[in-house]
This record gives C-alpha cells, sequence and structure tokens, in this order.
C-alpha cells in the first residue's frame, strides 16, 4: 500500500472540500490502535488512512455520529500517544471518519512520527512531510476522467472532509 495525497474533487451529498481547504496530506497506512469504549475498555482497532488531522479508522459499526471517544497510538519508542476524537462520518464497510480534537502541535509531531515509521515498516521510499498541504493535483471538471474514477474522487472527498482538522 503507498501512501497517497488526496484528489481534490466535488463532493457528494453537498458537502464539498476544495484541494485549496485541505490543510494536510492524508496517508493510507494500516494502523493498529485502541479506541476506548463508554467503559473505558480498550478495544483493538485498525485505522486506514490517517493525517495529522484526523483518520479513517474501523470503529464499532454502533458509534454515533458526534460521539466523541478517546483513541490510542503506539509512538515509535513504543510509549503510547493518547488522543481525543470525534466521530465525524460514516462511510459504511470502509469505516468511521474521525476529527481529531484539541491536538496540539507537539501531539501532530508524534502523529507524524508514526506516519514516517510506518512507511519506513512498510519499505516504502515516499518521505513526505505530514504537515505540507497537498499540492493541486486534479483540477474540477477535469477531461478524461471515467465515471468511475469521479465516484472514487467523489468518495476521497468525503473522507476528506472528515480528516481535516477543520473545527
Amino acid at each position: 500500500m503507498f501512501p497517497i495525497c488526496s484528489h481534490p474533487s466535488e463532493a457528494a451529498s453537498k458537502i464539498t472540500m476544495s484541494i485549496e481547504k485541505r490543510r494536510f496530506i492524508r496517508f493510507s497506512l494500516d494502523i493498529p490502535a485502541y479506541q476506548f469504549n463508554k467503559n473505558d475498555e480498550p478495544v483493538k482497532i485498525m485505522v486506514r488512512q490517517i493525517s495529522i488531522g484526523g483518520c479513517l479508522a474501523e470503529l464499532d459499526e454502533n458509534i454515533l455520529i458526534g460521539e466523541e471517544f478517546r483513541l490510542e497510538f503506539t509512538l515509535p519508542n513504543k510509549n503510547r500517544l493518547p488522543l481525543y476524537g470525534k466521530a465525524v462520518y460514516h462511510f459504511g464497510s470502509k469505516g468511521v471518519g474521525v476529527q481529531f480534537l484539541n491536538i496540539s502541535r507537539f501531539e501532530q509531531e508524534l502523529v507524524g512520527n508514526i506516519i514516517s515509521e510506518q512507511i519506513e515498516n512498510e519499505g516504502l521510499p515516499l518521505l513526505v512531510d505530514p504537515f505540507l498541504q497537498p499540492p493541486e493535483f486534479f483540477s474540477r471538471g477535469s477531461k478524461n476522467i471515467s465515471d468511475n474514477e469521479t465516484e472514487k474522487f467523489h468518495q476521497d472527498e468525503l473522507v476528506d472532509q472528515v480528516i481535516a482538522s477543520e473545527v
């Protein structure tokens, strides 16, 4: 799996987010983490996409939009990074979009370390600064894009909207 930069497009269901509004690059990486339930018990989850502003994670299907919870990631030095997140969108079988809440610059740097370590562990040659704003890749109304590609861009745009760290 390769880290990917997001692609701008029109978002479905009246949600739009252009590449100019995207604050951080997202990465398609499998990162194990823990979600703490209402009883403060850890539940092992898998994060499928991550940026320093949020993630797409395989959470309990019963989680409600707007629900806030604690997540915990393992740092490269094996310490744990607790973060608070809010479920902002269900993506069916793909997971739940989570926005990190009140994340400090230091915590963002630690998330960046997790991303960098995972890229290295997967043997990927790409080193990207997770704090960089994504460059423009496709413009709206681009020609030579199939309907399937357009639909994928719509779905990607929804994911972008969810994991953008805009409050």
